[in-house]
């Protein structure tokens, strides 16, 4: 069981403005990547709920997962996600994260037009057999779901192969996932099982934020066929969010929280709350 966190920095971020001046400006490169390093290592890790930041670090030293990765999620992101050209930013920052210790990416075809998988690609050569790399059932062009055929995932896939450099992925998620039909469209179920046979993947997932996730998620954990749950996670938006960890932690199934640093955007959330001072971005 790994219990990670994801976060999904706002385009209006600094991390994402910083990135994109880099992009722009090759020399700043290095001097930025060391500056955001260090900016966000300073950040506090904060985490809700009677004893999950312990869980979180004891899974991780358990999955020998670099703790560094809640540090440096936002510079990663914002180097793979949030800036939509082509140019050699992405894959210096990815770097440098990875000679930090890094050793999780998440990624997906649709992240700034299939550039996400091509600079993690480049990053990642020499150390591939080093890394935990998350991608998903997807295209450059958008989300999977019922109507394809177990082809049509299949080769979503290889296509991600081709641009991530690699024979193989560790985690491959069913996308943004809304619905039941969805998660357990029986395509995507015959793709992922053949994809597994021929060691082109290893665990399936499936990422949720919608209104929807708590249906999903409890359905994907009663299912026994998931591997990992990635998860918006932020108090206050799914009250059930607590007591969908804990049966997935009994299932042995992994978490992956994301979109920590903007839970408040979520719609919803904020009546949730009566009390707004304990609200945290």
């Amino acid at each position: 069981h790994n219990l990670t966190a994801h976060g999904s920095p706002s385009h209006k971020s600094a991390p994402s403005h910083l990135a994109h001046h880099a992009m722009q400006n090759p020399s700043t490169h290095e001097g930025f990547v060391e500056m955001l390093f260090n900016q966000v290592a300073k950040q506090p890790i904060r985490a809700y709920g009677s004893g999950v930041l312990n869980r979180l670090r004891n899974d991780f030293a358990q999955a020998r997962f670099n703790i560094q990765f809640l540090l440096a999620e936002t510079v990663v992101i914002a180097a793979l996600q949030g800036v939509k050209r082509p140019g050699p930013g992405g894959e210096a920052i990815a770097r440098k994260a990875i000679e930090r210790g890094v050793n999780y990416f998440d990624t997906a075809p649709d992240y700034s037009g299939a550039n996400s998988e091509n600079r993690l690609g480049e990053a990642m050569k020499g150390v591939r057999d080093q890394m935990f790399v998350a991608t998903k059932f997807c295209r450059p062009t958008g989300h999977l779901g019922p109507g394809h055929s177990v082809e049509d995932y299949m080769e979503a896939v290889e296509a991600s192969l081709r641009r991530l450099q690699t024979d193989w992925v560790d985690l491959v998620h069913i996308h943004s996932c809304d619905s039941i039909d969805r998660l357990m469209d029986e395509n995507v179920h015959e793709a992922f099982d053949r994809l597994k046979q021929a060691g082109k993947v290893r665990f399936l997932g499936v990422s949720t934020h919608t209104p929807n996730l708590e249906a999903v998620s409890n359905h994907a954990s009663a299912s026994d066929r998931f591997d990992v749950l990635m998860l918006a996670y932020h108090h206050g938006a799914w009250p059930g969010i607590g007591d969908i960890i804990d049966r997935a932690h009994e299932r042995d199934i992994g978490v992956v929280a994301m979109k920590t640093l903007r839970g408040a955007m979520h719609q919803g959330l904020m009546e949730t709350r009566e009390d707004l001072s304990l609200i945290h971005i």
